[in-house]
């Protein structure tokens, strides 16, 4: 696991665990969705882990995504 995570990764990966979907967390942050999907698809590669687990459209936080929510990120915060 790499130790240097971007700042704007863990922020996107915030939003899309509040949302529940890469379009609507990109309308938020005013990006592509391409871009929020690039980002946690790297972020997924860094941490070694699978953040979401995909339903249909819909996306899930995985068991090691809500680990990672409560554990390593305060969301107050970002």
């Amino acid at each position: 696991m790499s130790h240097n995570i971007p700042l704007s990764s863990l922020r996107n990966f915030i939003k899309v665990s509040r949302q529940g979907s890469m379009k609507l967390a990109a309308e938020k942050m005013c990006i592509t969705t391409g871009a929020v999907s690039q980002q946690i698809r790297h972020l997924e590669e860094q941490m070694g882990i699978k953040l979401f687990s995909r339903h249909g459209k819909r996306l899930m936080l995985s068991i090691p995504g809500h680990h990672s929510t409560n554990r390593k990120i305060n969301t107050e915060k970002l």
